[in-house]
């Protein structure tokens, strides 16, 4: 069966004839037309029946998304029934109007306009003419810029195949000097909005490979093989694969916008992929070395993760890039200058448009207020990562816009919370603080060795208005949630020391009042299984009582259990504290054996033996 679509002049049947010639094998021709004359002259005259009512409400209803009549709203019924008797059962008249209505899908007075404009003439008996009127009124009600992609269409023949890449690319054209999006992805969509609107149609699909996502075994001659043959490629997914070089036939794929070598062996990418001049995204490992030459990488806009510890110059280039919107990166030195020069460099990048900003380095990272405005006043998401700050910098602040901040100091004090708090758009915060209760002069140890922290900090009521949520790291509970702090935060994960926030597990959780999931680790580090268990049942006790309904979901989880000392009491009656840890030792049991050391009666040091599988261990300990 051949069909030929939409013949509309008689010397263009006249032309393909002669090449249909008769056999008598029973094959079919279907010649399609809206001209009398062509079809007459063509023979077999089959008049195409108009739909059924019943097809039109089907074809009508699922092209304006009610799915069927039955589902339609009430007052949008008697509308929709006038609407579709002016489309006379004529498929092409449904499918222009539903597209036009489908841009006014809330609005029932546009919907009545639009039944109005219509008039009686598509309805039975109508013209092409009247269905002319019509696709004039979907035009009209395109926006402007459509208009003139729409119009642009006229540049090329009747009956002509336009390739949706050519037509893009000559739109494009016409907007020499525009800034904003990316005018590859504007093109695009101005495409795929005149495609929704039925003013296009599209006749054929190409084939050319767009995306090539590869996983597992892929091995480096596959890639080596294929890969520069796929001139149309625009994502290249090759992340945890087995490949350990990249060929240089890469640079090849002038369309690619993304190459991902995530979780692979790659050491080092060619020298050729500097003339991937499309590329957007680039994602690596920290170990693939990268040349200087990537500042030539002008349309790139995210950079995961470089290291650039081995060569500094590279970060001179990507601090050269326009585009750039999210940068990850690496240092990884001790050097002064470094760690002087690090920060410096950064505060040089050309883009003003950054985004999403993670360091993960050793050196001291120190930002200037002015350089942060001037440089990093977009900035929505930061983490630095492994950099120590004593206390949380005072130029945190000037971070405004910042929604997620992931950041680590040694010790937490009431300053960070009033900075942190005044972040009005902060949505998540991730905050490690290192500082052990020891060295935080609010904390103090009983005779007995307990941690009291008697002057807790209190997080307030006037700050992190729109936080939803909060990681705290931190070995030794140091804050409490005062009532009506963080009034929005849906999601708190905890973690803590068991033997370090020793009988002080008031956290206030019972007044997070929009909370709805809590994870809590417990360190059992050097605590005893009672204390932990203390833990577990203050946390619990704190939930239980939040005035929240639902009443919010719970998950304590503990860490380092290997590492958890047992009570036991000896002949005397004191009490000393033995730490089991889970050996090797093929011995089953543990038995433990202890002994006062010296010969002076009141002396508090013992010596105990630890039994497991034919082997001693000696320790002393203080009670």
């Amino acid at each position: 069966l051949i069909v030929i679509d939409d013949i509309r002049d008689i010397s263009v049947w006249e032309t393909i004839k002669p090449a249909l010639i008769g056999n008598n094998q029973g094959s079919g021709i279907i010649a399609t037309t809206y001209k009398v004359d062509v079809a007459e002259s063509i023979g077999g005259v089959y008049r195409l029946p108009l739909l059924s009512d019943e097809d039109s409400k089907i074809l009508f209803y699922r092209r304006i998304y009610f799915d069927s009549e039955d589902r339609c709203p009430h007052e949008y019924r008697e509308l929709c029934k006038s609407i579709l008797n002016k489309c006379g059962r004529l498929p092409l008249a449904i499918i222009t109007i539903t597209s036009l209505l489908r841009n006014y899908r809330d609005s029932e007075v546009e919907w009545r306009k639009v039944c109005n404009s219509i008039g009686s003439g598509i309805e039975l008996g109508g013209s092409v003419n009247d269905m002319r009127r019509t696709l004039s009124r979907s035009y009209d009600d395109l926006p402007q810029h459509l208009r003139k992609c729409f119009l642009y269409l006229s540049i090329f023949p009747e009956d002509y195949v336009i390739r949706r890449d050519t037509l893009i690319q000559r739109w494009l054209s016409e907007l020499i000097g525009y800034h904003g999006q990316d005018l590859q992805e504007l093109g695009e969509s101005y495409f795929y909005q005149l495609l929704d609107a039925g003013m296009i149609q599209p006749i054929e699909f190409d084939n050319n490979l767009r995306v090539l996502v590869l996983e597992g075994s892929l091995k480096n001659q596959h890639v080596a093989k294929y890969l520069g043959s796929l001139r149309h490629l625009r994502y290249l997914i090759l992340a945890s694969t087995e490949i350990t070089a990249i060929p240089k036939n890469v640079g090849n794929l002038q369309f690619l916008r993304t190459l991902d070598l995530r979780a692979t062996s790659v050491n080092e990418l060619p020298c050729t992929f500097v003339g991937l001049k499309q590329l957007r995204c680039l994602l690596i490992n920290r170990s693939t070395k990268v040349t200087a030459g990537i500042c030539k990488l002008q349309a790139l806009e995210e950079l995961q993760d470089i290291d650039i510890s081995k060569s500094p110059d590279i970060l001179e280039g990507i601090c050269s890039l326009p585009e750039m919107r999210v940068l990850r990166i690496s240092l990884w030195s001790w050097d002064d200058s470094s760690s002087k020069l690090f920060p410096e460099t950064l505060c040089k990048l050309r883009t003003t448009e950054l985004k999403h900003l993670s360091i993960s380095t050793c050196c001291s990272v120190e930002f200037k207020p002015n350089d942060i405005q001037k440089v990093f006043q977009h900035i929505e998401k930061l983490e630095i990562q492994h950099s120590m700050f004593n206390t949380l910098p005072t130029w945190m602040a000037k971070f405004q816009k910042l929604s997620s901040l992931s950041i680590e100091v040694y010790l937490l004090e009431e300053d960070a919370l009033r900075i942190l708090g005044g972040l009005n758009d902060l949505i998540f915060l991730s905050l490690t603080a290192k500082k052990t209760p020891e060295g935080n002069p609010t904390a103090k140890r009983t005779p007995e060795g307990r941690v009291v922290n008697e002057d807790k900090l209190v997080v307030r009521s006037n700050g992190f208005g729109n936080l939803k949520t909060f990681h705290l790291f931190s070995r030794a509970m140091v804050i409490k949630f005062e009532q009506g702090s963080m009034k929005e935060l849906e999601r708190l994960k905890l973690s803590l020391q068991a033997s370090l926030t020793m009988d002080d597990f008031s956290f206030g959780l019972e007044n997070l009042s929009s909370l709805k999931h809590a994870q809590l680790e417990i360190i059992c580090f050097n605590a005893t299984e009672k204390a932990v268990k203390k833990a577990e049942d203050a946390i619990r006790g704190m939930i239980w009582a939040s005035p929240n309904q639902p009443r919010p979901a719970l998950d304590i989880r503990r860490s380092a259990e290997e590492y958890m000392i047992e009570d036991k009491t000896s002949c005397d009656g004191r009490t000393a504290s033995v730490q089991k840890r889970k050996g090797k030792g093929k011995g089953k049991g543990k038995m433990y054996r202890f002994g006062r050391v010296g010969k002076a009666r009141n002396s508090s040091v013992y010596s105990f033996g630890v039994y497991s599988g034919g082997m001693q261990t000696l320790q002393q300990f203080s009670i």
